[in-house]
């Protein structure tokens, strides 16, 4: 969330305008409760949101959603419906329970509103093709390995083996 390509804003920042634009228009009978996520559920500050940095590890909309759907399930009232205001980065466990699944079941409707840009991906990876091999000290052999470059151009590799112990 700190890339800035949300109209020249970070991302942080831009979904903190819009939520605070959501808290001013929302109905006034029907309360509006901010909580942010990274891998975990918080609630946010009724006051001086601005103030909130984006300090998360990882990212995991899945699990803080189905940690929403259980806090408001067991005595915070009733949830109307979850504005979810993301760059769509979910890092943690992808087999988290179906989110949508459950607050379709609640009848719970979420409207995602997607902040920033594509990044563009830049990522180098190197693995054996083989997963073991048998030599004997000093004796030469062939490592032969699968290199996968993605969005970093022609780049020369120099790969060294080493000993472990």
């Amino acid at each position: 969330m700190a890339t800035a390509d949300a109209g020249g804003a970070q991302r942080w920042r831009e979904a903190l305008r819009l939520a605070e634009a959501a808290r001013v228009e929302a109905d006034p009978s029907k309360p509006v409760k901010l909580f942010t996520f990274t891998d975990r559920l918080e609630t946010a500050p009724d006051s001086n949101i601005g103030q909130m940095k984006p300090d998360g590890q990882k990212t995991d909309i899945l699990r803080s959603g189905m940690e929403l759907l259980g806090r408001y399930s067991t005595g915070m009232g009733g949830l109307d419906g979850i504005l979810l205001l993301t760059d769509g980065r979910q890092l943690g466990d992808h087999r988290t329970p179906d989110l949508a699944l459950a607050c379709r079941s609640r009848e719970v409707p979420i409207y995602a509103l997607p902040v920033g840009g594509i990044v563009p991906r830049r990522d180098l990876s190197i693995r054996a093709a083989r997963r073991q091999h048998v030599t004997f000290a000093g004796q030469k052999f062939k490592l032969a390995v699968f290199v996968r470059n993605e969005g970093l151009g022609a780049v020369g590799i120099e790969l060294s083996v080493t000993d472990a112990s």
